[in-house]
């Protein structure tokens, strides 16, 4: 997800004071929620097959999830890397007036 910051721009509101670890500079928010690991829990063959050791099935299901989950993300910050850096200008600076 991405989209504009919009809790202020005094300081004290800024994405680092507000858990985030890191900022591009503007008011730009991304987020990728993921929703892996939870019920139901249900995992393709392909990761199962790696943690085929594991024998009870909820437990081989739950870590083939982590699995799957871990490889997303992994592609996500991998993307992240290549990306071009996001617009700065003005237009993003500017405050709505109705």
């Amino acid at each position: 997800m991405v989209g504009k910051w919009h809790l202020g721009y005094r300081p004290e509101f800024h994405p680092l004071q507000r858990g985030f670890d890191r900022g591009d500079g503007n008011p730009l928010l991304r987020d990728t929620p993921f929703k892996a690991v939870h019920a139901p829990m249900e995992a393709t063959e392909k990761y199962k097959d790696r943690v085929a050791a594991i024998v009870d099935p909820l437990r081989r299901t739950h870590a083939a999830m982590v699995i799957a989950m871990d490889y997303a993300v992994g592609r996500v910050l991998e993307t992240q890397k290549h990306a071009p850096a996001p617009p700065q200008g003005p237009s993003l600076r500017t405050k709505f007036t109705p």
